[in-house]
């Protein structure tokens, strides 16, 4: 990027990708272990996560109108990898983009 391009940054969670159906694994008391085992046990699943289709249909908007797309996430670090796979595997433009990890 040379500093002109016009930015656009999408959540990943809630935005463009659903992980609800993995939201059980949050639950501490009822498949075990503590709240940091909890959630290593649901970033296991970013892999799986459903497409938000009126989210991937606005990102492809903004693209289509030459804006530089940029993904955000809070997702761990440990889960960057698994994360950009995803982003590949349906088809996000941009994928390569930086995913903005919160730690």
């Amino acid at each position: 990027m040379t500093g002109s391009e016009r930015v656009v940054m999408f959540d990943l969670d809630g935005g463009l990708a659903d992980l609800s159906e993995f939201a059980d694994h949050l639950t501490v008391g009822v498949s075990g272990g503590n709240r940091r085992q909890a959630w290593q046990r649901f970033f296991e699943h970013v892999g799986q996560a459903a497409v938000i289709e009126r989210g991937r249909d606005v990102m492809e908007a903004v693209a289509g109108l030459g804006f530089v797309v940029v993904y955000s996430t809070t997702r761990p670090v440990s889960s960057a990898e698994r994360t950009r796979m995803w982003l590949s595997e349906n088809g996000f433009s941009g994928w390569s983009s930086p995913v903005v990890s919160g730690s």
